[in-house]
């Protein structure tokens, strides 16, 4: 079965966390919003410990997301950073991802929004 609730957990990294706070829990836990809100806010925090040495906070915030959503080790693959990509990561340290090509204006992603 795919992820689940309403922070969208996969089961397996729901027991991972679960585990690291000391928590029993069964896979059915993750329909009640309470344990899925708890088990997925704690994993975000996590993932932003475990990017605490990107000195851009919102490097961090990007890395920390895409490893909430395509897993740790698919941001942490080492593949060279996209040409023309912004951040202060070196080429090879991180896989590269949308989130590290320039950001568009707010008016731009007003207009995004509409279409």
């Amino acid at each position: 079965m795919g992820a689940r609730g309403l922070m969208q957990l996969m089961p397996s990294t729901a027991a991972a966390v679960a585990r690291g706070l000391g928590i029993e829990l069964d896979e059915d836990d993750l329909d009640d919003p309470r344990v899925n809100l708890r088990l997925g806010t704690q994993l975000l925090h996590d993932l932003l410990a475990d990017f605490a040495g990107e000195p851009d906070e919102l490097r961090r915030l990007e890395l920390a997301l895409a490893s909430y959503n395509a897993g740790q080790g698919a941001v942490r693959a080492p593949l060279p950073t996209m040409p023309g990509a912004s951040g202060s990561t070196p080429a090879g340290a991180t896989r590269p991802s949308i989130l590290s090509q320039q950001p568009c204006s707010p008016a731009a992603s007003a207009n995004a929004a509409i279409l």
